[in-house]
């Protein structure tokens, strides 16, 4: 979503506050200048993303699915934003949220490695071993050597 000028305008000086906090580690005020910011543009895609990321980390669930909800309401055309969002309903056992929020990062990028990880994982879990075990197939075509994986 383009913001206008005068957004840009009135949420860049909080940007600015923003870097500053966050490079002090000062965790409570980053969060309330992200509350500020999505006040002022409650479809700040940036800001929807930090606090979907600082609140999984924070191990707040809820509003992690919440903000990472929203972000892809706002612009779902990242697969990765998807598979945020399925961890988040995975980790609150929403495995209906999981389920589509991986069909969407999939439909994305048909060969997202972890997007098919996690739908293999769920698969499983769902005792559908038949599809799990056609993923997982699909996890070993679409992976990189081992020596090219990223830790």
């Amino acid at each position: 979503m383009q913001i206008s000028d005068s957004l840009a305008r009135e949420i860049g000086p909080l940007e600015a506050q923003l870097e500053l906090a966050a490079q002090a580690g000062r965790d409570q005020d980053v969060m309330a200048i992200l509350a500020r910011i999505l006040a002022i543009a409650p479809t700040h895609a940036p800001a929807l993303a930090a606090v979907g990321q600082r609140s999984f980390r924070q191990g707040d669930m809820q509003s992690a699915r919440e903000a990472f909800q929203r972000l892809v309401a706002v612009r779902g055309e990242d697969p990765q934003e998807w598979i945020n969002l399925a961890l988040a309903c995975r980790s609150l056992d929403d495995e209906q949220g999981e389920q589509h929020a991986l069909k969407q990062a999939l439909s994305l990028d048909p060969s997202n490695l972890l997007g098919l990880i996690l739908r293999a994982d769920l698969l499983e879990r769902q005792g559908k071993t038949h599809e799990a075990a056609a993923v997982h197939r699909a996890v070993a075509t679409v992976a990189p050597p081992m020596d090219r994986l990223h830790p």
